[in-house]
């Protein structure tokens, strides 16, 4: 029996030709590509290696890469598609400032972005027949409740991306903000400033508890286990009320008599304001999470930044990179990445002068 017919029908992939030639596979794909990024030297014995082991690319992923290099070149705007999912109770979980990030990175780049919400099935078929006939080339995954939807044969076919802030359970590529530092470097922050009366608000439990809620939380117990003991203070962590329940608000605030509170939004700090005496006001105040500017009324928030915008750019840049290295479907192993929180000096906390 020849070799010919011991040999495995499976074609040779890309991974296989970088160990045979000892290089990466971003090196491999430059080279079968003929685009820049390796030396001619590295480019013939790359090409050599892959004639010996007879490997053949993938049409398709050829067509496919060939279109996304021609339109990004020529910014014809090639489509990408953030998809989603409705959940369980009919709601289209979506992160606008996210969004925005990925439509600033598209434009950047020289993509065109399009939103599409699968309500049916129908809407599932509709989508994975386009997916092909459109060109499209690339997919940021929104929440999906239904996860065999990654497990589609045209799915195989684009590069993936998640969209970053609802599901661990796929193994794709992401970009986050990390709700865990952020919540970390704001109270080590106020403690370095001299504050040692701490009130930290929590989400109300009657609200939806996330991902990102137990990331907080678990950074304020990381940032209280670093600091210890509070000699002559204390840190507190109490139910947030509703902004519009101000008895409940001068409770919290006449029981406890905090020197600092740590909350969320602007909506925190106005309503705190309102029932503090005003021999108190105003009392210090910082946001776990802000975007960068936000104001309540002449006051500017002090906190640490909602990085999602850029969590979005980055999200496209990690997706424009898939595409040329023509990475296609569920990688065997999926990165993370995280970015770092950025401190926001508003006017709501200053140094503790006492």
């Amino acid at each position: 029996m020849s070799d010919s017919t011991n040999k495995s029908t499976r074609p040779v992939t890309i991974k296989e030709v970088a160990e045979k030639a000892g290089v990466s596979t971003a090196a491999v794909s430059y080279a079968l590509r003929n685009t820049p990024g390796v030396s001619q030297k590295t480019r013939n014995m790359i090409l050599k290696v892959a004639e010996e082991l007879g490997y053949k690319r993938n049409p398709a992923f050829s067509a496919l890469g060939a279109m996304a290099h021609q339109h990004v070149a020529n910014r014809k705007g090639l489509p990408l598609v953030y998809v989603r999912q409705l959940d369980r109770h009919g709601k289209d979980i979506h992160h606008q400032e996210r969004f925005d990030g990925m439509q600033a990175g598209c434009k950047r780049l020289g993509y065109h972005l399009e939103s599409v919400i699968l309500k049916t099935e129908a809407d599932q078929k509709i989508f994975l027949r386009g997916l092909s006939n459109r060109g499209i080339c690339g997919l940021l995954v929104g929440y999906l409740q239904d996860l065999s939807l990654l497990q589609q044969k045209p799915l195989s076919r684009v590069a993936l991306v998640s969209a970053g802030w609802f599901h661990f359970e796929y193994n794709i590529h992401t970009v986050r903000a990390s709700h865990f530092q952020s919540a970390r470097h704001l109270l080590l922050e106020v403690y370095r400033r001299g504050y040692r009366k701490i009130l930290v608000l929590q989400q109300n439990p009657q609200e939806r508890s996330s991902a990102e809620d137990h990331a907080r939380y678990g950074g304020i117990l990381a940032a209280k286990a670093e600091i210890g003991t509070l000699p002559g203070g204390w840190m507190r962590l109490v139910q947030r009320p509703a902004n519009d329940d101000l008895p409940a608000w001068k409770k919290i605030l006449s029981l406890r008599k905090p020197d600092v509170v740590i909350g969320f939004e602007a909506a925190d700090y106005s309503s705190i304001q309102n029932a503090v005496p005003p021999e108190r006001r105003p009392l210090p105040f910082a946001a776990i999470e802000v975007p960068p500017g936000t104001r309540c009324g002449s006051a500017e928030l002090s906190g640490m930044a909602i990085t999602e915008f850029e969590a979005g750019k980055h999200c496209i840049e990690w997706l424009d990179q898939m595409i040329r290295l023509g990475e296609f479907g569920i990688p065997k192993t999926s990165h993370f990445m995280v970015l770092k929180p950025i401190w926001i000096e508003g006017t709501t906390l200053p140094h503790n002068v006492q």
